[in-house]
């Protein structure tokens, strides 16, 4: 039976150039993204490419959701196909930038116990 009451989760953290892992669902729960905003901070259009992992996987083509989508200076986006995607326990979502430091993504959801 799920938890009556579950916990909203929000995080904000740069990318790498490097695929990496940002968020993990814990044991025993599911995970409904709400939305994940790529704010790119500096003056030069960057890229960023996004994986759902399900649990066991691995990062690669079949798990890629966004492929180098392009972002311009100091613009914000809110991706739809993104939201609304319901992560079990173990899944995990990997991300990237064409460049450190440059692109900082901040993601928020709802974490349920089961």
């Amino acid at each position: 039976m799920a938890s009556l009451n579950p916990q909203q989760i929000i995080y904000s953290q740069e990318l790498t150039t490097s695929d990496a892992t940002y968020y993990t669902v814990p044991s025993l729960t599911v995970t409904v993204v709400r939305r994940i905003l790529f704010c790119n901070t500096t003056t030069s259009a960057v890229t960023f490419t996004v994986h759902y992992v399900t649990n066991g996987g691995a990062v690669g083509d079949d798990t890629m959701v966004i492929y180098e989508e392009r972002l311009g200076p100091k613009k914000t986006v809110a991706p739809p196909e993104l939201e609304g995607i319901v992560l079990e326990a173990s899944d995990f979502i990997s991300m990237k930038a064409s460049a450190n430091n440059s692109v900082t993504v901040v993601a928020s959801g709802t974490e349920v116990v089961v």
